[in-house]
């Protein structure tokens, strides 16, 4: 694999998730409570905060915590920080994930 290229794509697919689901749900940046994502890079999701507009202290990161763990990174992430009593009634919380061969995915919860 051609780590830049990773890099790079990664960062336009998690960008994208985001926008669109900024866009389906008619969210702007500053509505947005939390962001969950996959935990594969912290250079990776510090990017995309700053590609998107919104505050990196916003984005729920565990890598440091329990590394890349894959496909249950945002289940992960999601628990870790319920359990430290993050959320707040009415918070919106995006997902998103990147995936082995560029598969993505994101979605909007109201806590």
């Amino acid at each position: 694999m051609n780590g830049a290229i990773v890099f790079k794509q990664a960062v336009i697919a998690f960008s994208r998730i985001i926008q669109e689901t900024l866009e389906r749900e008619k969210l702007g940046p500053d509505e947005v409570s939390w962001i969950v994502p996959h935990q594969a890079n912290e250079r990776i999701l510090k990017a995309v905060s700053k590609r998107v507009g919104i505050p990196y202290d916003k984005f729920v990161v565990t890598i440091g915590k329990y590394g890349n763990t894959s496909a249950a990174s945002v289940s992960m992430a999601l628990g870790w920080a319920a359990e430290e009593g993050i959320f707040e009634q009415g918070d919106k919380i995006i997902f998103c994930s990147v995936g082995a061969g560029f598969t993505f995915a994101g979605g909007v919860l109201v806590w």
